[in-house]
């Protein structure tokens, strides 16, 4: 790596969000549960936020495959 660039995808395809009125709402009813089974945006970003570190240098020309929701 001449220039320190590295380059990856991450393909994470649909990830669950909800609003913030969805998400109190949810609280409210107790239909949120601390182990999330489904794919949120804070995995995606936590890895992009790795991929941006100096510990992922060595990391270039990876695909990153997110399992589907069910």
């Amino acid at each position: 790596m001449k220039h320190g660039i590295t380059i990856n995808a991450i393909e994470p395809g649909p990830i669950a969000h909800m609003t913030l009125e969805e998400a109190i709402d949810a609280v409210r009813n107790g239909r949120i549960h601390q182990k999330q089974k489904k794919l949120v945006a804070h995995d995606v970003a936590e890895l992009i936020a790795f991929l941006c570190t100096e510990k992922a240098r060595f990391i270039s020309g990876s695909v990153f495959v997110f399992p589907k929701l069910d």
